[in-house]
């Protein structure tokens, strides 16, 4: 019976005793996380990226400046009226945008992690879109919370379009190939 060079270099002989003393492998041990900025970004994927990260950040602050009020102002523009989800839901959004902004600053993190931020950025963007285009009738579009009241319609829409224009860019400019086509590709066999 042979063992495997990798368990061989984990096993001891205590040459007094002739015992055999095993250590224990890490179980991250050959797993190493590979952390990077991630592809280089065109110009125009880094404007669309920064901006939709200001937009991010304007709304992630006047949202935590009254956070108390915000789960009662998005109360008012979904279509459910539970106010026990309504502050599950207030508080995921929040999560959400946070967690979107290491992707849209291109901060050094993991592959998972950016997937991770990269649908965060994508669910923030969705959610935002359906609430302007449901609720042109509210008189708070919750994207502020109370600290700007941003009714719904045309400009609440607009915000709305933007950000998830500035998003959905970001997201096609990282997960297109950059190689130029008119390129001489090398065979492959």
């Amino acid at each position: 019976m042979t063992i495997p060079i990798r368990v061989q270099k984990r096993k001891r002989i205590h040459e007094n005793n002739n015992s055999i003393q095993t250590i224990v492998p890490r179980y991250n041990e050959g797993m190493s996380v590979q952390a990077n900025y991630g592809a280089p970004r065109t110009a125009s994927a880094k404007v669309a990226s920064l901006t939709a990260a200001a937009m991010l950040v304007c709304m992630l602050l006047a949202q935590l400046f009254n956070y108390e009020d915000f789960a009662v102002t998005l109360g008012t523009v979904l279509p459910f009226n539970d106010i026990v989800g309504t502050k599950v839901l207030a508080a995921s959004i929040v999560a959400l945008e946070l967690l979107a902004l290491p992707y849209l600053l291109s901060m050094y993190l993991s592959a998972l992690m950016r997937v991770t931020c990269a649908l965060a950025a994508a669910a923030v963007a969705l959610f935002w879109l359906m609430i302007a285009f449901t609720n042109a009738h509210a008189s708070n579009s919750a994207f502020f919370s109370t600290t700007i009241d941003l009714p719904g319609g045309i400009i609440a829409a607009l915000w709305a379009v933007v950000l998830s224009g500035l998003i959905a860019a970001t997201i096609y400019g990282d997960t297109r190939d950059h190689s130029n086509p008119l390129e001489k590709k090398p065979k492959l066999r």
